[in-house]
């Protein structure tokens, strides 16, 4: 169960990148609303990637930790 939890985050990941790629460079719609957009989804991407580094990992770097407080305000 700990394998597949962990294979599903990582699709997950990547899924978020592959949206954040196709936003910035579509060039339908307007060009700020995309790039904000591309912005949040980065943003709760860097909070959900530091939750799942603290579930399947002991020890953590404080920069970790604290890059994954950096995309909590962001949000």
């Amino acid at each position: 169960m700990h394998d597949i939890l962990l294979i599903l985050s990582a699709l997950c990941f990547l899924n978020s990148f592959i949206l954040i790629i196709y936003s910035l460079s579509t060039k339908r719609g307007k060009k700020i609303t995309n790039i904000l957009f591309a912005g949040l989804v980065f943003a709760l991407t860097i909070r959900v990637w530091k939750s799942i580094l603290l579930t399947f990992s002991e020890n953590l770097h404080d920069f970790i930790l604290n890059f994954g407080l950096s995309g909590f305000i962001a949000v």
